[in-house]
């Protein structure tokens, strides 16, 4: 058993932009560049099993879609899953050069129903962003279904969005069924639910790549939109502190839990049988080393440690986050402060 290191697919949208590009070396320097997705097994956006240090893995496997692998392997994982088809999160960069449309994601029970897919709860963490970059998100006020199809139309839904001035470093919680736009100049890592439902309710007027408009989705977006209201704020930042790192919990929703850590040394983590990890590198370098195995990681690589792999650790100066669909070892109930 060893890790994997990925190569990811790329999305090319009109609001995309170019800091993936000239930042993280993604795309093949080909812009726009909107997304590249690091951890996905999703049948629109599969990443690829990139080059490993060991001969142990064949070379039928090299190149080959994550998800064929996992499929062979659904104990990687995690136990309780019975296939690829069931990975839980997809792990991406998102790189907004123009804002997003207003949009939602339906929950589970309306895309297992409508769209034969998981609905998406997300994390958005923000990298950077521009000095009055925004994120909207949740209604300020009660709409009915009515106002929310005229907002719609007329374009006037953004004004009916609560404002968030963003900073880097901090994460959103973004659930299922709320309406919401990530404003122009947004890097992020986006964490999510193994889902691409998006309705779109206002866009912009935006043509895709000068051909047409893009196609919105009121009627879809009217079944299943919360048009209560909210008072959004960041999500709360749990520490746990270990010699050479600093580990910050940024989400524990059911299906994932993310971590960001900062390390200025050699940090080592235990991979359990009931998940896998993955680390997506942030900044600086990193030297992975489980046994035998050691792969060099530098900024905007990710790796797959399979569930079970037990003990492997990092060495250099960098921040990562790590993903997992259960809760580390690490993050013991009682450790850390909040």
């Amino acid at each position: 058993m060893f890790a994997i290191k990925l190569n990811p697919a790329f999305k090319r949208y009109a609001w995309g932009g170019d800091r993936l590009i000239n930042e993280f070396n993604k795309g093949g320097g080909r812009a726009p560049l909107a997304e590249s997705w690091e951890l996905s097994c999703h049948r629109d956006g599969e990443c690829l099993i990139g080059i490993c240090s060991l001969s142990q893995l064949e070379p039928r496997w090299l190149g080959a879609p994550l998800k064929s692998y996992l499929d062979e392997h659904p104990e990687y994982i995690g136990e309780g899953f019975a296939s690829a088809d069931e990975f839980p999160v997809i792990v991406k960069f998102l790189d907004a050069g123009e804002s997003l449309s207003v949009q939602l994601h339906p929950d589970d029970a309306y895309a297992l129903a409508s769209e034969g897919q998981s609905g998406k709860n997300e994390l958005l963490y923000i990298l950077d962003c521009g000095e009055d970059a925004e994120l909207l998100l949740g209604l300020k006020e009660p709409l009915r279904p009515e106002d929310l199809r005229e907002f719609a139309e007329t374009g006037e839904i953004v004004s009916k969005l609560n404002r968030l001035q963003i900073e880097s470093g901090q994460s959103y919680a973004i659930p299922a069924r709320t309406l919401h736009a990530i404003r122009t100049k947004t890097l992020a890592l986006e964490i999510q639910q193994s889902s691409n439902v998006t309705y779109r309710v206002f866009d912009y007027k935006r043509e895709s790549f000068g051909e047409q408009k893009r196609e919105l989705h009121i009627d879809k977006a009217l079944e299943c939109a919360d048009l209560g209201a909210c008072s959004p704020k960041p999500a709360g930042a749990f520490v746990l502190s270990r010699l050479g790192a600093e580990i910050r919990r940024i989400s524990d929703w059911d299906c994932f839990f993310a971590y960001e850590v900062k390390s200025e040394r050699k940090v080592g983590f235990k991979c359990e049988p009931d998940s896998f990890h993955a680390i997506t590198m942030l900044e600086g370098s990193a030297v992975f080393v489980h046994g035998e195995q050691i792969e060099e990681l530098e900024k905007g690589d990710t790796i797959f440690i399979p569930a079970g792999l037990q003990y492997y650790a990092l060495s250099g100066k960098c921040s990562f986050v790590l993903v997992s669909c259960r809760r580390p070892e690490f993050d013991s109930p009682g450790e850390g402060e909040a």
